[in-house]
């Protein structure tokens, strides 16, 4: 390679040349280098800075001794757009060179083959990346390089997804089906201990379902160096998640949404200052465990009382779980004779709605 650096650098405009061109970057795709080794090698062969810039003012750029740092283009370098408003450009000092325009569409190309195979979900991530990223205690510039390795723009929009589930044979593929296309946003995802982080680039959706077996909160939209706060808001929201379940008894399928950060509200204080010791020894959530335990139909009432907290009646919550009204009604009679109080009441039901809240913190300690 080395040697092959060294004859590319005297090139002339010629086929000869423009195909030795076109073959040194198409190796460099094959050889599967990182985006800076990428760059570094484009710089030796250009004998000029080079780089690739994100949507804003952050990049990276590589000069001809090897060396790296951020920054993006400097003024007058010829620019040459990718896929998702990322620039690769070059800088040389003086008249361009004759093979200037072939290596800089040449260099896009590799740059967008790099990031479009990052941005595979079959290629796992080095999780250590993510961990930079979402660090609060992360030094800025660090993080800042672990999105660009990551193929973010640190100045770009990003939203931390928090996961539970995606642990069987098919792994996070089921979630990934419901986010946006790779095509509307990058999509990063790495196991972080118990739990997935998940970072999006594109919109999401306003209602987010889960599929079976999974538990997802999400965290406010903010730019990539602020990706601490988007997973903190994402873990805290986590712990209010509820599992979608695929058999309870209910047609059909039983799907949890993911909560937003944005739609807690005073619940967050619960989320930050509360954990599982503190919340023991409530009544109603004593209660609550002993309905979710009964056999059989335990599983379907908690689930129908969940429903109800969330609607505006009985009716509404028996649409929701395509049973007919009088069904719900039964089993709304047997939770109030248990728990004591009435749910017709505002009162009772936020009451409710505070007892299911803290049992699913109980159970989802931070």
């Amino acid at each position: 390679m080395r040697g092959l650096v060294l004859r590319l650098a005297g090139l002339n405009a010629g086929a000869e040349s423009t195909m030795r061109l076109i073959g040194f970057f198409d190796t460099l795709v094959e050889q599967r280098l990182g985006l800076d080794g990428v760059l570094v090698m484009a710089a030796r062969v250009a004998e000029c800075p080079v780089g690739l810039a994100g949507p804003g003012p952050d990049g990276v750029a590589a000069r001809p001794d090897g060396s790296t740092r951020p920054g993006g283009p400097p003024p007058g370098a010829a620019v040459r757009e990718l896929r998702g408003g990322q620039r690769a450009w070059l800088a040389r000092e003086g008249a361009p060179q004759p093979f200037d325009e072939l290596l800089l569409e040449r260099l896009a190309l590799a740059c967008d083959a790099v990031l479009s195979r990052r941005g595979s979900e079959a290629v796992p991530l080095d999780p250590a990346l993510l961990e930079t990223v979402i660090s609060s205690t992360a030094p800025l510039p660090e993080r800042a390089r672990a999105l660009r390795l990551l193929g973010l723009a640190p100045s770009g929009p990003l939203t931390l997804l928090a996961v539970d589930g995606g642990r069987g044979p098919e792994g996070m593929t089921p979630l990934l089906g419901r986010l946006p296309p790779a095509s509307a946003g990058r999509r990063r995802t790495a196991a972080l201990g118990s739990v997935h982080a998940v970072a999006v680039t594109g919109p999401l959706p306003e209602r987010l379902l889960a599929p079976a077996g999974f538990r997802i909160g999400v965290g406010p939209e903010v730019t990539g160096t602020e990706a601490p706060r988007s997973w903190e808001g994402a873990v805290r929201a986590l712990r209010f998640a509820g599992t979608s379940r695929s058999d309870v008894g209910l047609a059909p399928v039983v799907e949890e949404p993911a909560i937003y950060h944005s739609s807690l509200g005073a619940f967050e204080v619960l989320a930050r200052e509360l954990s599982g010791p503190a919340i023991s020894g409530i009544g109603d959530l004593d209660v609550l465990d002993a309905l979710a335990a009964e056999p059989g139909s335990g599983t379907e009432l908690l689930t129908t009382l969940e429903v109800l907290v969330q609607t505006d009646s009985l009716r509404a919550a028996a649409r929701e779980l395509h049973l007919h009204h009088n069904s719900v009604a039964v089993r709304v009679a047997r939770a109030e004779a248990a728990l004591g109080y009435g749910l017709g009441e505002t009162v009772g039901r936020f009451r409710l709605a505070l007892a299911l809240a803290l049992r699913r913190l109980r159970d989802n300690p931070a």
